[in-house]
């Protein structure tokens, strides 16, 4: 199966994560990312600065 976010780099993918936090996006929209986060394995790579 194959992810929306699939085509974005790990770096990118973390920066839309911020910045959807920083924007107060939607939970669902956020947590589709956050999914995507964890199975990259990038969790740990989360920054919550900003």
């Amino acid at each position: 199966m194959t992810s929306t976010f699939d085509s974005l780099a790990d770096e990118k993918l973390l920066d839309v994560y911020n910045q959807a936090l920083k924007l107060k996006l939607e939970n669902h929209f956020i947590q589709l990312i956050e999914e995507e986060l964890n199975r990259r394995g990038l969790v740990s790579r989360i920054s919550f600065a900003g």
